[in-house]
């Protein structure tokens, strides 16, 4: 994906891809010291995030100076790339726009996930969410 999206012209890397519990219980710890609230919506608790089953990637682009997991990834030239594309090699995005009430999460322009070619044509079709799909 990462090769045909430069042969296009964009540019992505990947910033997070699998995480250890501890790393995401650090992660979820950190947060929810900060703003409980925004943490819950934000970060999975230990033994619930996507990282930690290696399907999940949180990507960047020289748009956002390659920051990690931010909200400028939204409407950029990569983003909008990986919206119309990233289903054809296998990748959804975990938490899309309008789908908060669905997924328990906020918005996620950055992370993606893998599912697989069929599953994720099926989702990206019916427009569906992971937690969707699945049920």
């Amino acid at each position: 994906m990462v090769k045909k999206a430069k042969e296009g012209g964009i540019i992505i890397k990947a910033t997070s891809g699998f995480r250890s519990y501890e790393t995401q219980k650090n992660l979820y710890n950190n947060a929810l010291k900060i703003d409980e609230k925004r943490a819950k919506i934000s970060i999975a608790k230990p033994g619930h995030s996507e990282h930690q089953l290696g399907t999940a990637v949180d990507v960047t682009s020289p748009s956002v100076k390659y920051s990690s997991a931010t909200s400028s990834f939204d409407n950029t030239p990569e983003d909008l790339w990986l919206r119309d594309n990233a289903y054809l090699f296998g990748f959804i995005q975990s938490y899309p726009k309008g789908k908060e009430g669905v997924t328990g999460y906020r918005y996620e322009s950055w992370h993606y996930r893998y599912i697989g070619l069929e599953n994720a044509k099926k989702i990206k079709e019916g427009e569906l969410t992971i937690t969707e799909f699945l049920n």
